[in-house]
Formats: C-alpha cells, structure tokens, sequence
C-alpha cells in the first residue's frame, strides 16, 4: 500500500520506468534533475538548488574502483592444521608476521598465508592481527565441510556482552582525532552557494595550492541553521561540531583556474545558509593496503545451552565480528562464509575505502534479539564500500550503515533471510548508498506478510539519538517494505520497488515527507541493476575486469533463489567464467582464398575456483570449437585469455576446459561454454570498415550495431585500467581519473589534463559521450588557434525579439543558454528528457498524445556508412586528361565510366574511380553524364577557381525555357514510381501499440515470427482522415490518405528481437498512432539501387546565357542546367569538394529514396535565373534518408538548405552557411519528418540595381504552408519533428496537431503575425532562444560522439578542428567555394586511452602504456599521387622521449617517458601538422 502523497510522488506507479535513472536510445543511462525535500520547515517553499540534482554515479565503490579483478596473490607462507584441538593463534600470527617482513612486489603485495583445508582454533583474546599492507589470507574451501574452518574460543566470563572480540583485524585501530587530514596543507573554502548532489566540479576560492592528482577531502561545515531545517536534530543531542568534519574524499582529476574536477560525485548538497563547506589536502597516516581475506568459513564457539524462553540462544561471551578491517584502502573478504557470531561476519570502519566484500555469507547468530545484536555486514564512517552477492539469516540488521558513513557505497544483489528488523542506513547521517537489487524476508511472518523492511527515515531518539539515518540513499529494485522518507534540503529514493511503503504507524516519523518513489510495485527491468548499468557506462567491455565484477546468473536477473539455495556452503555457483569482447562485433571478414577469415576477437576465462589457483602444479586451460558452421582459430588455444578468429557467421559454440596438471595430487576439471552469435546482414549501410563489403552480395559480418544494452546487464567486458602502482615506501594511493566527469562547453583543440597513473574512469568503446575533452592541434603555420564565431565587419548583428505571446511560456530557459529536451550529463554524454506533443484547437478534449514520452531523436545515423566510417579514397582505373580544344567530351567521359562496370569490385565493394586531370572539360549532351554502376567514384583534380578540374554543362534547348530534367551529373538509376522498394510478397505486420512515441527504438508487433535480426524493414504510417483532419484539415489542400500511407515510410534494421518486439537501429521520427491508422512493419527490399559510387574534387558549371536580364538588373536565363548532381536510388553515397555555379536549380538534389548519403565541403554560388518558384534550391533533399549536409556555402539562392514532400529522417545539414538568401531553409512542403538543421546561418538580401543588398538574418521556417484557395492544393504542413539547434536567423517553428518541432538556442527575431503563412497556429517548442546553448555547440556531432567515440580516424575525419572551436560561419563565408575548405592535413589521438599508465623498466625510469595517434589526409591530390608520398611523425618538444612504434605510417602508437607537455609533428610530403599532448601528474 502508499500514501496519497506518496502516489503523487510517483509518476510511473507500476509501470516499470523512471525519470531519475532511465535508459537512452544508445543503451547508456540518462540522468534526469530533481529538486530537493522542502518539508513544512521551509514555509517560504525555496527548492535549494532547483533540479539541478542528478542521482550520483555509485560505481566507483569496491577494490580498486572496480578497474581490475581481485589478484590472486601466491602464498608465501603455507601452514596444515594439527589435528589436535591445540590453540593455532600463535603460529597463525607468526607466519603472518613473516610474510609482513617481505618486499612488496610490483602490484603491491607481499604474499599470502595459505592456510590447508582443516580445522583451526583461535583462544587469544585479540585474535588476530593483519597490521601489513600486501598481505593476504586464504584458506581452501568455505564450505561447511572440506574446507579451511576457522573457530573462535575465547570467552571472558566477566563480559557478557562482548564488544571488542574480532577473530581478524585488518589493519590498524584507530586513535580517533582528525589527524587524517593534513593540518599543514592547504585549505580552501567552496565558492558556490549551492553544489547540488551528482555534481563532480566545484568551484572554491583559492585553489592555487591544489593540483590533479591531489586527494582531497570535501567538507560540510554543518551549522545550527541545518540542524534547525533538518527537523530539529539539535533535540537528539546532535551538534554542529560533531558534522562540520563530515567529509567526502576525493582526488581532482582536472582543474579550470578555481574550479575543480574529481573522480567520484557529491552525495551531499553543501549550502552556504547552512554553513558551506571546504576543500582540503587529505593524508592517510597509518592506513594499510592491499589485503584481504578469502576462502575460509569462520565460526564463533558460543555455549549453545544459554537460551531464553522463545528458545533462542543468547549467550554473548564469544565473538562478536569475525572480521573488522580498520583504517584499509584497497582491500577484499570473498568467499567466507561465517557462522555463530553474535554481532555478524564484516564490520568496515574507521574512514575505510576501496573495499570489496562478495560471495559471503552470514548465518546462525547467538545472541539476544535487541539493540547492538546481529549486524551481518556493517559499514561505518567509510567510503567506496561494495558488497555484493552476500546473503545473511536470522539479522536484525544484515546489510547496514553505522554513523556518518559517506558514499559511495553498495550493496547489491544479496538476500536477509528471516530479518528481525530491517536494512539501511541506521543512524546519524549517512549518504550515498545504494541498495540495488536485494530481497528481505521477515522472521517468524505468514507468507502472505513475508517481506522484510528497508527503511530510510528520522529515527528520532532511538538508541542514542539517531536522528536521520540518511540521504541520498537509493533503493533501487528491492523487495521487501519500504520506508523512504527524505530530510529536508536532501533527498531519497525508491524506484522499482515491490512490497508495502509502510505509513502511518509502522513509521517512527510518519509526519515526515516521502523521498521520491518510482515505478512502485514494479522492477525497472531495463535497468536490473543500477550499480552494474552504471559500472558498465563507465568501465565498457572489452576486459576481464568488467566481467570479473558479476556472475552469468546476474545477467540474466535476480539471484535471491541462489542465494537461498546456496546458503553460504562453499563457492557460490560457477567455479569458471567465460567472456567475450562485445564491443569488438561486428567482425570483418576478409576473402582468404577460398574462404574467409574475421578479424580476431578476444575471448576469456576467469577461475573462481581459488583452489585450482593456488595448485603449485598449475594447471591447463585449452580452447576448442563444439559446434558451428565454419572454423574457429585459436590464438593461442592454451591461455585464459586468447583470441579467435572464424571462417564465416552464424552461431559458434566454444568450450573453454581447465584441469588440474597431471603432476598434481589433487585433479581439477573444469568446462564453460561460450557462444557467439554472427548473422548475416545484408551490405546496406554496416557498421564496421567497409574493408570487406563487396557492391552487389552480402557482406559476413554479425548483427548491425545495437541501438541499446540488454535489458538485463550486460555480457560485455570494459576496458581494461592498469592496476595503480604502489609506492613501495608508502604503500599504493589511490590516483585520479582521467576521464572528466563533464565535457567542455565547446570542441577544444587542446589535449585534456590527465594523470596517466590513475585508474580511468572508462568509456564504452560504443560510444563515449558528446565531444572529447581534447581534440588534435593543426599545423600552427596554417591554423589560427580559434574561430571566431562572429565577424562584425561582414555579419549583421542578429535582432533577438521574444517569442510570440504564446512561446515564452513554452521556453523555461529563455536566454538561459540551456535546454530541457536536450541537456549534458554529469558524465558528459547527452541527456534526453521526454515532452508531450502539439494538441492544438482541433483537440479540445486536450488528449496529449502519449504523454511526455517522446523524446528528441537521435540524427547521428545519416550519412554515408551511417558515419561508421571515413569515406574511402578510391583509386583511379581510368585516367582523362583534358582536350584543350574546346570540343565536347561527353562520349569519352561516359565511355570510361561505363568501361568500369567491367571491372570487378574489390573487397570494399569499389570497382574503381575515373580520374579527370586538371583542366576545362565540356559536356552538351542533353542528358549529361550518368553513372549507373555500383561502386564507381568520379574525382577530379581540385575545386578551385583555377588550376584544379572545372567540368561545363553547355546543352541549352531553346524549345523549353524552364528545364526540369537537366543534370550534368546523375549518380544512380532514375525512378520510376511504385512500390518496387518494399518485399510485396514478404512479411508484413501491424503494429502492435496504442502509440508509439518519437525517439523510440523498439516496436512491439502483432506477429514477428517472419522477421529476424538484421532485416531491413520499412515501418509505415497508414495515415487515415482522421489524421488529415487533426492536422488542421489538410483535405483542403489536396491532401489525401492514399498519398502518405502509400509512401511516407521509414527504412530501418532490426538489430534484436525479443517475442514480438522488434529494436531497430535508428530512433522513430513520427508518432504512431492507432486512432490515426496505426502503422505496420514490412520487409525492404531496394529494386534498383546503386551503392558506393561517389563525385569529387571538382568544379562543376552550367553555361546560362548572361545577357539575358530582368528589370532588376537579374540574369534569368533559364535554358541551361538545373542541376549539377542528382543522386537517385542511391545507397551509401557521397559528393564531397565540389564547388558549383551558375546553374539555375542547384548543386546537389538527392531523391528517389537515396540513403546513407554524406554531402560535405561543397559550395554553390551564382545561381541564374528568376527568383522565383521552383529555382535556386542550392541543396535538396527530397524522398530520402539518412542524409548528411555538412560544411556546405551557398549564395543568391531561395531555398539553400531544404528537403521537399515526404522526406524521411533522420536527416542533417549542420555546420553550413547562407549568403544572401531570397526565401527561407527549412523543409518546403508535405511533410518531411526527422529533419535537424543544426548550427546553420542565413543571411537574407535583396537585389537593388545589379547589385545584392543585406538585409539582416535571412530565415529558418517550419510551418502549415497551407495552398491556393482556388486550386485546392498546396503545401500544407512542411514538416514535423525538425529541430533547429543553434541557428543564427529568423525563426517560424510551429507545430502541427500530434507531432512537434523545436527551436533550441536559436538567435534571430520570432516572425509571428503577419511574417507567418499561418498565425493561428500553435509554436513548437522554442528554449534557450537568443542564446545559442553552449555545451553543445552541435547536436549532430555530439549525438555521433555518443555513439561513435574517440577511437578511430573514422569519428575525427567526420569534422575538423575548427568545428570543435565554435562556430565556422566566418571560414565559410572567406572560403566562399574556391578550392579545398580548411586544412589539408589533420591530426588526432585516442583521447579515451587517458590516462596512461607507465612502468618503471629501471633506473628510474619510465616508459608509458601506447596511445594511438594519427593523421587525416583531406587533399584528395596527395592521396593520388602516383609517386605516393613520405609520411614521418617526430618529436619537436616534451620533457622526456617520445618513441614511436612506426614514425612512417599515418596511424601509429606512441609511448612517453614522462609526465609533462608534448609536442608531436606529421610531415605528409610537403605538408604538416602538429599535435600537443598534454600528461600531467
């Protein structure tokens, strides 16, 4: 049962989602802000903060911070037991002693006391002691036969209630005081009023004594006034000064004048009101690292006869923890199992960090069931705790925090059988807790009321004055009752929950305010775990670490069943692992000679079996295939980790084997399995190098990258972080993160500040988030060092007016340069929050389609190859040098591009190109030239003015003065109309969904039996009168529903399949709705289509009569060319370095269903011909998709940038620029849907006397165009779901009745009234208007930064390093067409491979794990050069040596010999660029 209030706290009561935590279209978690309690205290209802909260990132708890395994660490001393009941402590603590004399070894261990399967006792009183770093303890089995027994016998009869008794103490007690922190180092105070929770920068007052790599300590100096506002904590004896020194360490990873940037999130909102906080230099005097204790059960020796009336056994003169690690760093207890004590098996105190506790369990405690009894698995003011896959019975509290413990810490995936009490936070202010995936079942209740408590909540004055327990607690997915109350001025959670929220009486403080609950009475199932979602995000998969981390079993779901089952009798389930890198698919398959062979994947095995690793023997591993279609190659096949190679797809099942050696005494065998699945896609648009892809059969790869992780955690591993090396004179530290918690608000040029030593914080290799902290530095001698975003002396300064009367209330960041729909993260990558489409006056009921569940989609997929990767340079077959006579060359030209079709495609699917050499060719035939072949390029010899390859169209046809069919260019097979593009004899389906929202990826169909992964499928609107009518009628103009159900479709790829729900590749970018004809989904085929053909390099020009003029001093001739490229039926395309002019149409049309289709560095100018109807549209887009317009100039046009009736997205023109437009850009007519125009400028004029005139911003409209009254037809409605991000123009963006559009951080005057086509319709959503949002400069390059990552030439070649500056509207304008644009030569480097780590090889000195770099060459001519060139890298500056492991490739690795600022040259023939690479300590 909730409250009432609680009900209104949840927005997804039982509907298995959240806003707080949810998951992206890429799989990745998205944050959304939250506001801070308020409570009745707060009369004058101030939200501190606003919702600028986010939920912190957890996954930093545990060893290590999860960035390596558990060593298994080799025994140095070996002990058996005596068999005779003799006390063993002192020969115990002797050879812990000895191996506490040892040298550490690199990773910082000494060594391990092993300890044989048997039975010891233990009588002394202090039991035993563990005060070294490096040292390990083990035994050989837990289990309650068979293994290493531990018993504890010491009693003191004068105590019967014992407190201090420990079998094991790890590390060091603690005096107390503060003398952890440095009271001579530096010290600052935070400048910020308010720091919200999540947060990972703050900014403070002097941070001159602060530096990356620094660890520090956060601190909330807690006044009287917070105390009052936290319901009067002050009435349970709490004071000020007992929480001014409640801190939260950690280590600044990046720093930004006084601003600093650390590893881990705030997990407490500091205030000024309520005291503020400082920042402060932290030491860790006396702490000990790098131990553990595993594999062994330990067992209490009450007097089992003392028992109470119920029948309990209550004797409590034995031990009370088996285990207390004070004052560790870096620290584990697995595989312990312990039974008896009275208090529990693991007690963390004493500022403890970096500790990881799993597979342990907990069970049969003797003691009185009362207060100070039974907590199995406690942690007290420490930090960065993990316990995972533990189970406890008969606790009161079993997993449990004590006073002022900070976060992170996590307890996940473990089970409390017959709990006495309940679970959480315990008293005095902890914060920053997750409690993920757990169950809690009551002792001694009926199955009907069998569940546990899990409590958050004001505990008043229990015990000693408890007071709040917590904040910022996370319960996320549990079971068990729930009570979640929030402190003012904090927060808690309960999202995915099921079981009672207890109210009224069952509270201690029933009048204080619930936290925020979510999805109540239903688990969040695509998101099972919050700590694995979030470990994954951060650590990617392509390591043994990441899976080293969790268990088959919790991929698939919960392990409360097991954990039950298991009990705590031995190893908890599989003794070995198996793994394979995810990331690495799909695979490439090369032509080997008779067959194929893929590129290799890594695979691994993990032993958990600590036994089989401990055998002095050793043992074997060996690989072997078990089934599949073709071979497996293993190299080599006798280690746990290896890699394969396969000779074709389809499912290949792998064994791994593990034995014991033939030379041991005890045997072992060991198998797990491993299938990997590969299918079949067909060659549109794949999503690795095209090194394989042939033009006209399928290509072997296996399933088209997914557009989301499983919805259960995933099977992939992260990459893999060095271990921190340790200090051998003052043991391992923990070193900062690389990688910064946010991105910078523009595309830097600069390399990032890193500490190549520290553990990364990890990137997927999928897709890191929006755009990387450094970025290649160009040839200082030809790249100015930033680009201006705005040149006064030749742009109007942009008029900004408010919106519409109706628009600011639509916008709650106006002028705030900020956005709701889109926003970045805490980690950086973008966040997408969901919005409700248009209703309009046509819907006075004020149905909101859907709700707020629409989210803004993701248009990173256009382009050729989906942007996956570089557009190739193909080399040229047929080489034409120019006539220099004048006479037409159309034959010779069209001769040699047929002539390729006799060529066979190589193993990219490219048959060849035809080089035209520098000069003036001439083409007067009046069809121009075609070419119809896949994989055929046309280039030329450069797109200047002069001195590169100029083509000109000369046919004129002086019987038609409007020509609508001349193109001197025309890639593909003209259309003929139809329905020939979709299977009429395939499968077909409806959807199955009441309403399907935009953004979304995945279907759910009424049967999707003939459907399979790797499909290409169109999924139809069947758009009925209803639909026509709720958009303001559109019958009027003509419209009917046969003209867009028939057509208006969009192609996608089915990358899983899960029953009838399909996930495809790229977002949904209409609504789709039952009561407006639903939709259905049917397979694709392409009749016709042309793939891999490509223009380039040239100039292009019509030859219009110039002495033709209108009244206004205008050439109109119009018997000349329309267009100098037509791309029609076209997949996987591109026109790039192209300049044009004169023609009267355009440059570039694209049309007839064309895809995946890049346009990029092109210009057109001088367009001829009336301005009017029908002319001047520069670059077009009509009845496609998958369409990218980039870096593109075009002058004197009407519709420069435009897409035409139904065009389908996603679609982009980004980066690109307007001189001297006549009409608008924006789509023009009949509802083309997934269109962003993304940081586009238009400047408008006006032809006075000859001569064109600015008149201020020229303009950007998406609007009801409506139609001719007397004809009854028209444009209507040009388009919807189109966003205009970051423009500088005149905005019309409304909104047509169930659908949206969106104008974001757009500056230019709102045309409203008279200025609009249709005033009375509703605006779209406008924010941030008249302030271009900053920290995402472009949409388009962040989303494909998202997806794509850092890792390749193939993300850096998408844009240059100007447009990680700013804006490039000036370079443009100056560029104006004439030759190639910008740089000729590029750098980069794998910024996600910092930081690096480095290895001492002797003498003190240093060499660093490799960093990938390398060079991009844009001159077309240098990559055709016969006499290829010469490529040399080399070192020009840096504090020590640079070594390259090839300085004569364009792609090398490179390894430093230090820490400091690097200068690195490419010299590519005559040209070069440099490379600044920052390694800071």
């Amino acid at each position: 049962t909730a409250s009432p209030t609680t009900f209104q706290n949840d927005p997804y009561f039982g509907e298995s989602q959240s806003t707080l935590v949810s998951r992206g279209a890429d799989g990745r978690l998205l944050y959304r802000g939250y506001s801070n309690q308020v409570g009745d205290t707060n009369s004058n209802g101030y939200v501190q903060g606003g919702a600028t909260n986010m939920v912190p990132d957890f996954s930093t708890a545990g060893y290590m911070e999860c960035d390596v395994p558990i060593p298994f660490v080799p025994a140095a001393v070996v002990l058996y037991p005596n068999n005779d009941g003799a006390d063993d402590a002192a020969r115990i603590q002797a050879a812990i002693d000895s191996v506490g004399t040892l040298s550490f070894d690199a990773e910082g261990f000494r060594g391990a006391v092993l300890l044989k399967a048997g039975t010891y006792y233990v009588d002394a009183a202090g039991g035993l002691l563990v005060p070294y770093s490096g040292v390990v303890i083990r035994g050989e089995g837990s289990g309650v036969t068979g293994g290493t027994t531990i018993i504890y016998r010491y009693r003191d009869s004068e105590n019967s209630f014992r407190d201090n008794t420990y079998l094991f103490t790890l590390g060091t007690n603690w005096g107390g005081g503060r003398v952890y922190l440095e009271e001579d180092r530096d010290e600052t105070m935070i400048d910020q009023d308010f720091v919200p929770v999540g947060a990972t920068k703050i900014k403070v007052a002097d941070a001159s004594g602060f530096n990356v790599g620094d660890e520090i300590a956060i601190h909330c100096l807690f006044n009287d006034a917070w105390l009052a506002h936290m319901s009067n904590m002050s009435q349970w004896g709490w004071t000020s000064e007992e929480y001014d020194d409640l801190y939260w360490r950690r280590i600044i990873t990046a720093k930004n004048g006084d601003e600093l940037t650390f590893d881990a999130p705030i997990v407490q909102p500091i205030e000024s009101q309520y005291g503020g906080g400082t920042v402060k230099n932290f030491r860790f005097p006396g702490k000990v690292d790098h131990v553990g204790i595993e594999n062994m059960r330990l067992v209490s020796a009450p007097d089992e006869t003392e028992v109470n009336g119920d029948g309990i056994k209550v004797d409590e003169d034995h031990g009370q923890y088996a285990i207390k690690l004070v004052r560790v760093e870096d620290a584990w207890v697995r595989q312990v199992s312990g039974e008896k004590f009275w208090r529990g098996l693991v007690s963390v105190v004493s500022h403890s960090s970096y500790v990881t506790i799993e597979d342990c369990s907990m069970t049969n405690p003797i003691s009185h069931v009362s207060g100070g009894r039974r907590y199995a698995f406690n942690v007290d003011d420490s930090e960065y705790i993990l316990m995972q896959r533990c189970f406890s019975s008969e606790g009161r509290h079993d997993f449990v925090t004590g006073s002022r413990t900070n976060g992170p810490t996590v307890f996940v995936d473990s089970l409390s059988l017959d709990l006495y009490d309940d679970n959480g936070p315990h008293h005095r202010y902890s914060t920053g807790l997750l409690f993920d995936s757990m169950k809690a079942t009551r002792a001694g209740a009926p199955s009907w009321d069998a569940l546990g408590h899990f409590n958050v909540q004001n505990r008043k004055g229990s015990g000693s004055g408890h007071g709040w327990s917590g904040a910022q607690v996370m319960f996320w997915n549990l079971e068990g009752k729930i009570i979640c109350d929030a402190p003012n001025g904090a927060m808690n959670w309960a999202v995915g929950c099921i079981g009672d929220i207890v109210d009224g009486e069952g509270s201690r403080s029933p009048e204080e305010p619930p936290g925020i609950y979510q999805s109540h009475g239903k688990h969040i199932s695509d998101i099972r775990s919050l700590f694995y979602s979030q470990l994954y995000d951060r650590k990617g998969t392509n390591s043994e670490a990441y899976h080293a981390a969790f268990l088959p079993q919790q991929k698939n779901g919960f392990i409360w069943d097991e954990l039950q089952a298991w009990g705590g009798d031995g190893l908890f389930l599989d003794p070995l692992v198996t793994w394979f890198d995810e990331d690495a698919l799909p695979l490439t398959f090369t032509d080997v000679g008779g067959g194929l062979l893929s590129s290799a994947l890594k695979i691994g095995g993990i032993i958990r079996d600590l036994n089989l690793l401990g055998l002095e023997e050793g043992y074997t591993a060996t690989w072997s295939l078990q089934s599949g279609p073709s071979t497996a190659s293993f190299s080599p096949t006798s280690t746990l980790v290896t890699s394969v190679q396969f000779g074709g797809g389809g499912t290949h099942v792998l064994e791994l084997l593990v034995e014991s050696s033939p030379l041991s005494d005890i045997s072992f065998s060991y198998s797990a399995v491993l299938q990997i699945e590969m299918d079949m896609l067909p060659t549109s648009a794949p999503t690795s190098s095209p090194t394989s892809v042939p033009s006209a059969s399928p290509t072997y790869m296996p399933s088209s990258r997914p557009t989301s992780f499983p919805s259960s955690i995933p099977t992939a591993s992260p990459t893999q972080a060095p271990s921190r090396s340790p200090s051998l004179t003052d043991h391992p530290t923990i070193t900062p993160t690389a990688s910064p918690s946010s991105f910078p608000t523009a595309l830097p040029t600069a390399a990032p500040t890193a500490s190549p030593t520290a553990r990364p914080s990890g990137h997927p290799t999928e897709s890191p988030t929006s755009f990387p902290t450094s970025a290649p530095t160009a040839s200082p001698s030809s790249l100015p060092t930033s680009s201006p975003t705005k040149s006064p002396s030749s742009y109007p300064t942009a008029s900004s007016t408010n919106a519409p009367s109706s628009t600011p209330t639509v916008d709650p960041y106006y002028s705030q340069s900020e956005s709701t729909l889109v926003s970045t993260g805490l980690d950086g990558r973008l966040l997408y929050e969901g919005y409700e489409n248009q209703v309009g006056a046509t819907n006075p009921s004020g149905y909101v389609q859907g709700g707020a569940s629409n989210t803004v989609p993701d248009f990173s997929t256009a382009g050729y190859m989906e942007g996956d990767v570089h557009i190739p340079f193909v080399p040229a077959k047929v080489i034409l040098n120019p006539n220099n006579d004048g006479s037409d060359d159309t034959a010779r030209i069209q001769a040699a591009i047929n002539s390729m079709a006799d060529l066979t495609p190589d193993g990219d699917g490219f048959r060849g190109a035809v080089l035209l050499k520098a000069g003036t060719y001439y083409v007067d035939n009046a069809g121009g030239i075609t070419v119809e072949h896949s994989g055929v390029v046309i280039r030329g010899e450069g797109s200047g003015v002069t001195g590169g390859t100029t083509i000109i169209y000369r046919y004129r046809d002086t019987e038609n003065n409007f020509r609508d069919s001349t193109y001197l260019f025309t890639l593909g097979t003209n259309w003929g109309g139809g329905r020939v593009y979709l299977e009429e004899d395939g499968d077909e389906t409806m959807i199955d969904q009441q309403f399907v929202p935009v953004g979304a990826t995945k279907l759910k169909v009424d049967d999707a039996s003939g459907f399979n992964v790797g499909d290409e499928i169109a999924i139809q609107c069947l758009f009925n009168d209803a639909w026509l009518a709720h958009m303001s009628n559109m019958s009027q103009w003509s419209w009917t529903p046969e003209s867009f159900d028939d057509e208006l479709f969009w192609r996608r790829i089915i990358t899983a399949k899960n029953g009838n729900e399909l996930t495809l590749d790229a977002s949904i970018v209409q609504p789709i709705e039952s009561q407006y004809g639903g939709g259905m989904v049917k397979n694709f085929r392409f009749t016709g289509k042309r793939t891999k053909i490509g223009i380039e390099n040239m100039r292009l020009m019509s030859a219009p009569d110039e002495t033709i003029l209108n009244g206004a001093g205008l050439k109109v001739d119009e018997d000349h060319a329309k267009f100098g490229i037509k791309l029609t039926r076209v997949e996987d395309g591109w026109v790039r370095q192209v300049a044009g002019e004169k023609f009267w149409g355009g440059l570039v049309e694209v049309i007839g269903h064309s895809s995946y289709v890049t346009v990029e560095d092109c210009s057109m100018t001088n367009p001829i011909s009336h301005v009017a109807s029908g002319r001047r549209y520069a670059f077009s887009i009509d009845d496609s998709e998958f369409v990218l317009v980039q870096r593109c100039f075009s002058s004197q046009g009407r519709h420069d940038f435009v897409t035409g009736s139904r065009t389908m997205g996603p679609t982009v023109f980004v980066d690109n620029f307007s001189q001297d437009l006549v009409d608008d850009n924006g789509p023009h007519l009949w509802y083309s849907t997934g269109i962003l125009f993304d940081s586009v400028k238009a400047l408008k004029a006006k032809l006075e006397d000859g001569v064109w005139v600015q008149m201020g911003d020229g303009h950007f409209n998406v609007q009801n165009r409506k139609g001719n009254p007397a004809t009854g037809k028209g444009h209507g409605w040009s388009g919807a779901q189109v966003m205009f991000w970051n423009l500088e123009g005149q905005i019309i963006c409304d909104a047509p009745n169930g659908a949206m559009n969106w104008a974001i951080g757009c500056v230019g005057d709102i045309v409203d009234g008279e200025g609009s086509r249709s005033p009375e319709e509703p605006p779209g959503i406008y924010q941030s208007h008249g302030k271009h949002v900053e920290d995402i400069r472009s949409l388009f390059y962040a989303q494909l930064h998202d997806r794509k990552g850092t890792s390749s030439d193939s993300y850096h070649a998408a844009f240059l390093p100007q447009q990680k500056n700013g804006f490039i509207w000036d370079e443009l304008q100056a560029w104006g067409g004439d030759g190639l644009f910008l740089d000729a030569l590029i750098t980069w480097y794998d910024e996600d491979a910092l930081p690096l780590s480095f290895s001492e090889i002797g003498d003190g000195l240093l060499v660093s794990s490799a960093l990938k770099v390398g060079g991009i060459i844009r001159d077309l001519n240098l990559l055709g050069s016969e006499e290829g060139y010469r490529i040399a890298w080399s070192q020009q500056s840096g504090p020590s040596t640079v070594t390259f492991s090839s300085s004569s490739t364009l792609v090398t690795s490179i390894q430093f010999g230090g820490y400091g600022t690097y200068l690195l040259k490419l010299e590519v023939a005559s040209l070069s660029a440099a490379l600044e690479i920052v390694l800071e300590r």
